[in-house]
């Protein structure tokens, strides 16, 4: 009984991959060129922008440093003479950096009388990634 349904399903798979062999090849071209050409992977390399050298947000990118670096993330520090600087940076097209410390006041990205162009993207809420810190709700 068990050989007669082997060579049944044997049977029925080789019919199968008769009729579908060409599907099924071209969807193992595409996955195999999907896994080799398309890397989801996070970035392994960040650059951030945190003021002065002596200042709260270059402890602050220390600290993330830090804990980036256990996930094998390389985190570059640069420094720039404040906020103003690290939002010309991130409004820049040559990305100097991907991340920055910004405090609240500055004049609105892409308002005609603050020189900056509108932002690649926007978001509304900033997380911390730091244990310990909280973000404002």
């Amino acid at each position: 009984m068990i050989q007669r349904a082997r060579a049944f399903y044997r049977e029925h798979i080789r019919d199968l991959l008769a009729e579908y062999w060409l599907p099924i090849l071209a969807c193992c071209i595409a996955i195999g060129l999907l896994f080799h050409y398309v890397d989801p992977a996070p970035p392994r390399h960040l650059e951030i922008g945190t003021g002065s050298d002596d200042g709260a947000f270059a402890l602050y990118a220390e600290r993330y440093k830090q804990i980036l670096a256990k996930d094998k993330i390389d985190l570059v520090i640069r420094t720039s003479t404040g906020s103003q600087q690290n939002l010309a940076w991130l409004a820049n097209d040559k990305k100097m950096i991907e991340v920055g410390f910004l405090q609240g006041g500055l004049p609105n990205i892409g308002d005609a009388t603050s020189g900056f162009p509108p932002p690649r993207h926007t978001s509304s809420r900033i997380f911390p990634l730091t244990p310990g810190m909280r973000s404002s709700q």
